[in-house]
């Protein structure tokens, strides 16, 4: 038994525990003082209590702080390290510029080496486009600005040229980035020369193809050799950039000669010239004939001969290129590119085009030849023609004079008509003959010009008639093949000298009228309408005229292919009308109807004003003989 006095620590409010004190063995209470003293005790033990918790918070928090810095440290660390690596060890020319100067604040080793620098220091503080291969326009600078203002980066392929004189492709890619509240541009450089290189290799390519297959189709389109080759030379040379381009041919003894030649100056050309290479001879023929090419990047340096050297010195070339041009394995000639001015080094492209071109050349010059061959032999197949056409003339001519001869010692009057008709159709087919060999065109006859001849021919052998009938023309100019030609001229020779005969009795005057015209035309194949197998009954065809332009593809039939019409009629008595045309007793217009049906024609016969004959026809092909 005792007193107690127990007095609350509070810390932050809270109960923490508290401060007991005990008298033992006594009785007495505890004084004022004692319990203000412990009070006051209560309250310092608090304090220091709560300034343990924080002694120990703020501990907790710097080791935390610690850890945190440790951390961002590391990472800074790591991020540098990156950079560093990223930056310097790039495959990529990377550049700190100014946005306002466009100088260069720094750069990574690669942009050095890419350059041809000693060091950045060669690099830093130099203007960016001053490292361009062509002047930076202002144009072009406002196109980057505002590029960069709209999507905030900007990108080009520029050329460049180094600190050591040479020229590279780069892609520059452009972007605003801040660096400790300052704007700067980062930019990056990508060597881009060998895609470059080979983009234009692919354009020359592309351009070479374009080149050759231009020139193949050329020499497919003409045999003149110098039309041919003159413009193509003229290629050839802006394609290789050269200052002369030669086709020259050889003689027996290889003296060359310039047949053709394509040149940068005027004074440069050596057209029509002939010389002899020293060095030149069978030996190297036979090397071109192999498919041997020579290509000299400069004369001056090249391993060849003396003599050689002097000649082409005195032509003054520095680089040659020369392949061989053949006609059927045979050497006919070579193709020479030359430069004049410095030497040039020749790209396997340009050989290999060159090559090509020397085997268009080639196919060329046989196809003259060959021309040429095929012009005399043509020229000579027209001369015997012609003399065919002549001979057959003289002889129909010959048979004509000689039935005249019989006509005139036979005292019968009949076998005289009779013999007068024969007659009169031998000379309608020599007229024919007698009409090609005038002409230029062995393969076709101007019928227009044949029937006024043959008309005004048989109206002369009536000369007792000849002076009160008139012959009228309406002819087109139309031309037939001698298969159509030979039946149509003796079918026409039968109507007119009919009409000449029977449609003016009593010797009165009169009129004939011969017209020719073609006609597109639709022919009623119905069996009830009309056959066209028998002409005889032809009468009955029923036509449907059309103008070229109404014919349509789709009506291109062989019954509406063009058609010829061909009609001659008189104002005369004209044929009665008891007088049936299918069982004619008329020799002359029996063979007209057999002729007309030779022609796979119709025939019709018109009485309404006085007598109309119309042939309708169409022309007949050359049938095969043998």
């Amino acid at each position: 038994p005792g007193a107690w006095l127990i007095v609350p620590v509070e810390v932050d409010g809270k109960i923490w525990g508290c401060l007991g004190s005990q008298k033992i063995c006594q009785t007495q209470p505890f004084t004022h003082d004692e319990i203000q003293l412990a009070r006051r005790f209560t309250d310092q033990l608090a304090i220091a209590i709560q300034q343990a918790n924080l002694y120990h918070q703020v501990h907790q928090l710097n080791q935390q702080l610690e850890q945190r810095v440790l951390e961002r440290t590391a990472a800074f660390r790591q991020s540098r390290d990156l950079f560093e690596a990223v930056f310097q060890e790039s495959a990529d020319a990377i550049f700190l510029v100014e946005t306002i100067s466009s100088r260069i604040l720094d750069c990574n080793q690669r942009a050095v080496e890419l350059f041809e620098a000693d060091d950045k220091e060669e690099l830093i503080g130099v203007v960016g486009y001053m490292l361009r291969n062509e002047p930076f326009a202002a144009e072009a600078g406002a196109e980057a600005q505002n590029s960069i203002q709209t999507q905030g980066s900007w990108s080009q392929e520029i050329e460049y040229t180094t600190f050591g004189g040479q020229s590279f492709w780069g892609n520059l890619a452009s972007k605003r980035i801040q660096v400790a509240e300052q704007q700067m541009a980062l930019v990056r450089i990508t060597d881009i020369s060998h895609r470059k290189q080979t983009e234009l290799y692919l354009q020359r390519q592309a351009e070479a193809d374009h080149l050759l297959a231009t020139i193949a189709q050329t020499v497919n389109q003409s045999v003149q050799l110098k039309e041919v080759l003159a413009p193509c030379l003229d290629k050839i040379r802006q394609f290789l950039c050269c200052d002369r381009v030669l086709v020259c041919q050889f003689d027996r003894d290889y003296t060359i000669t310039i047949e053709l030649e394509s040149v940068a100056q005027p004074h440069l050309s050596l057209i029509d010239l002939t010389f002899k290479d020293p060095c030149f001879g069978q030996a190297w023929a036979e090397k071109y004939q192999r498919g041997y090419i020579t290509a000299l990047a400069d004369t001056q340096t090249a391993e060849i001969s003396p003599c050689h050297l002097e000649f082409l010195a005195q032509l003054q070339v520095r680089a040659n290129l020369v392949v061989g041009i053949l006609q059927a394995d045979q050497i006919w000639g070579v193709l020479i590119a030359q430069h004049c001015s410095g030497a040039h080094e020749w790209q396997p492209l340009e050989v290999e085009l060159f090559k090509q071109l020397g085997v268009q050349i080639g196919i060329a010059t046989q196809k003259a030849i060959l021309y040429q061959q095929l012009e005399n032999q043509l020229t000579q197949k027209e001369i015997l023609l012609k003399e065919v056409h002549h001979r057959v003339k003289n002889n129909l001519q010959i048979v004509s004079s000689m039935l005249w001869l019989q006509i005139k010692a036979i005292p019968d009057a009949t076998v005289a008509t009779v013999l007068t008709d024969t007659r009169s159709r031998l000379q309608a087919m020599a007229l024919i003959h007698e009409i090609l060999h005038q002409s230029n065109d062995l393969g076709q006859l101007d019928f227009s010009e044949y029937i006024q001849r043959l008309g005004n021919s048989i109206l002369s052998a009536h000369s007792s008639r000849s002076a009160k009938i008139r012959l009228i023309y309406q002819l087109q100019p139309i031309v037939f093949n001698l298969e159509t030609a030979i039946p149509c001229g003796l079918l026409l020779n039968e109507l007119i000298t009919n009409a000449i005969k029977h449609a003016f009795p009593d010797q009165q005057n009169g009129e004939i009228c011969i017209r020719l015209e073609q006609k597109f035309i639709v022919v009623d194949t119905s069996p009830f309408r009309h056959n066209l197998a028998n002409p005889l009954s032809s009468e009955q065809a029923i036509y449907e005229q059309l103008t070229p332009e109404q014919a349509t593809p789709k009506q291109a039939n062989p019954l509406s292919a063009p058609h010829y019409m061909l009609s001659v009629q008189d104002n005369g008595v004209g044929i009665a009308t008891n007088i049936d045309p299918a069982d004619l007793k008329s020799l002359g217009l029996k063979i007209a109807y057999d002729l007309a049906l030779q022609l796979r024609g119709c025939l019709t016969l018109d009485r309404t004003h006085g007598t109309r004959f119309e042939l309708t026809f169409s022309t007949l092909n050359y049938r095969k003989r043998f």
